[in-house]
């Protein structure tokens, strides 16, 4: 589920699947937020590809509308995400409602109902081959492509 959110103006993943909380190495370095580096820390991607962690940011604020999270982040490649909200924080909300048919998250704090509603435009994008073959590095990439109307003429 991707729902829109601040550090400045933000895309943000929610997924359940993966333990710790994401932000993008190229937001790190534009909003210049400080790293506490570590050795040895790695991370397995849901590519199933092992790679090293430089660090962890610290008390990162992020907002999503009027909630405001204030989290451990490691910094990643991204790609078409800024943040990404694992269940490092999903945990933290404890009982949690979801539909991810009609992308909605519920969760109750200090007796108050908290809706989150994911936004469906940020979840597909048209895209031209053109501009996915720029994208494509040499491994450990794959995309899902759908392909619902071709245009004639080469």
């Amino acid at each position: 589920m991707k729902i829109k959110g601040k550090i400045g103006e933000v895309v943000i993943l929610i997924d359940c699947r993966a333990t710790h909380n994401s932000i993008a190495e190229k937001l790190v370095k534009r909003m210049s937020l400080p790293l506490n580096e570590t050795s040895n820390y790695g991370v397995i991607l849901d590519s199933g590809i092992a790679i090293k962690v430089k660090g962890v940011c610290g008390n990162v604020e992020v907002w999503l509308g009027e909630w405001k999270v204030v989290d451990n982040f490691l910094p990643l490649e991204l790609g078409g995400v800024d943040v990404i909200l694992r269940m490092q924080w999903l945990h933290s909300l404890g009982v949690t409602e979801v539909d991810w048919k009609i992308l909605l998250l519920t969760f109750y704090h200090e007796g108050k109902k908290i809706t989150f509603r994911g936004d469906p435009s940020l979840t597909k994008t048209q895209v031209s081959l053109k501009s996915m073959m720029k994208s494509w590095e040499a491994e450990n990439q794959g995309f899902l492509v759908e392909c619902r109307a071709m245009e004639g003429g080469v």
